[in-house]
């Protein structure tokens, strides 16, 4: 019964924290066609896009490669500080240029925490990420869902008579009523009173949420798997010692040590020099006249850390390249939802075209993130190759508009589906699979997660390409 109280415990932490992680970064992505319109720059959705990415790689890498043995406490509170200056910044921008350098800071707070939290479940059981990446889902319908409330809200009940201006206020109303949720964020570790005063400080109960998750409903397993695993970290060889037997010609050559054993060298066998034997007639036999093989310790180096960093690279790399692709296809297709109607579809309605189908997308997101604990999916690339379909038959929609209108939100929810259900299994083999060893799954893992936000990348380079090229006048 208490291992079953702890479970679902962790399993609420774990799911607030992945879905306020990911808010503001959602909410950026579904509100990308406005703010690109707010200032007039329509072909310049991509940039949202990418400036939500544009340092994700940097802050990704610094984690991964300098912030492992920081604690994790000391990183979520930094992440939710930058949630917070982000999210106030886009509010209050007063240029397209100045709005772009406030999603870099909010989208590398997501970019950050994702690593640091995907790391953090390696603490955990396998199907716990299933909590984390139903948390990242649910973010997703919140961020548009409200994105999608608001827009109507202002649209019904401003005053203003320019579009632009109706398009500046909500996305400011979006953002600073995002920023609540940030407390929660915190909250997930300190219990700490939620004061509301101003904007700003409304922004606190949500970061308070997601501080309180991680100090006070998150609890990780017992110290002794740490411990085990920083013992072999300090093991001078971090080798097996071998039994040799057989033959004289037998050679037997060092494994790598398991998690549970310890010891500072492994054995060759040689039958080099019988001459040394006392016991036996000098010819590599006992006095009984059975085969014997000596057994000369050899200390071997131990292992570099750019070594251990090169053969996690190489555990991964299959995964992650497939986790990059189905990336880079989505977010193409994403981008493609605001241009395969005419422009007169877009900024009117409640609700607004582009945000019902950033929703939709969301809900397939959140559906199959949320599927790894009732179907577990290990050929990956088969998601990879359906998403790549996808991505070809959104960018030909922008120019020939065949698809007709009430088919595009059920077509978007497919994409979703296919992209979550990438990401979710992806992790989930990563965190379970007995491939990867248990002193190495959070360098895995944060290997992985580097080149989602590779994709990413590549998707708002490739995307900006093609607005402003061969698609430029659709």
């Amino acid at each position: 019964m208490a291992v079953d109280s702890m479970i679902l415990r962790n399993w609420i932490g774990l799911f607030l924290m992945g879905a306020i992680n990911n808010l503001p970064y959602v909410v950026i992505n579904s509100a990308a066609s406005t703010i690109a319109s707010e200032y007039g720059q329509t072909n310049f959705v991509g940039l949202v896009f990418g400036a939500n990415v544009a340092a994700a790689f940097v802050v990704k890498s610094l984690n991964t490669f300098f912030l492992l043995k920081v604690p994790y406490a000391i990183r979520i509170v930094i992440n939710g500080l930058l949630m917070l200056g982000g999210l106030l910044g886009i509010a209050f921008s007063s240029s397209f240029g100045m709005a772009l350098a406030c999603i870099v800071v909010a989208g590398s707070s997501a970019a950050f925490g994702e690593n640091v939290l995907l790391g953090y479940l390696s603490k955990f059981p396998g199907k716990l990420v299933n909590a984390y990446a139903s948390g990242t889902g649910m973010a997703g319908l919140l961020g548009a869902g409200l994105f999608i409330i608001f827009g109507c809200v202002v649209q019904n009940t401003t005053k203003a008579e320019d579009k632009q201006d109706q398009l500046k206020e909500l996305d400011r109303y979006a953002f600073l009523l995002t920023m609540p949720v940030v407390l929660i964020y915190w909250m997930a570790q300190y219990n700490i009173g939620v004061i509301s005063r101003y904007a700003f400080l409304l922004t606190m109960p949500v970061v308070l949420i997601y501080w309180v998750s991680f100090f006070f409903i998150v609890k990780a397993p017992h110290k002794h798997r740490a411990e085990r695993i920083q013992r072999i970290e300090k093991s001078s060889v971090p080798y097996k010692p071998l039994v040799a037997s057989g033959s004289e010609n037998n050679i037997q050559y060092p494994t790598l040590l398991k998690p549970d054993e310890e010891a500072d060298f492994h054995y060759r066998s040689s039958s080099e020099h019988p001459e040394d034997d006392t016991t036996g007639d000098g010819a590599g036999h006992s006095v009984t006249g059975h085969q014997y093989i000596t057994s000369v310790p050899v200390l071997l180096p131990p292992e570099t850390r750019p070594q251990r960093y090169w053969r996690c690279f190489k555990l991964v790399i299959w995964h992650s390249i497939n986790l990059s692709l189905v990336y880079l296809f989505e977010y193409v297709a994403r981008a493609c939802a605001s241009k395969v109607e005419a422009k007169s579809a877009y900024n009117v309605g409640c609700p607004e075209f582009y945000a019902a189908l950033q929703f939709c997308y969301q809900a397939g997101v959140f559906a199959s993130r949320s599927s790894v604990q009732i179907i577990q999916i290990r050929r990956v690339e088969v998601l990879t190759l359906l998403q790549l379909v996808n991505m070809v038959v959104w960018l030909l929609d922008v120019h020939f508009k065949v698809i007709p209108e009430y088919l595009l939100p059920a077509y978007m929810i497919y994409v979703g589906l296919l992209g979550g259900a990438s990401y979710v299994n992806i992790f989930y083999l990563l965190l379970h699979d007995g491939k990867y060893p248990d002193e190495d799954r959070e360098i895995c893992i944060n290997i992985a997660g580097l080149f989602v936000t590779l994709g990413i990348t590549s998707a708002t380079g490739l995307e900006t390409a093609l607005f402003e090229t061969i698609l430029k006048e659709d």
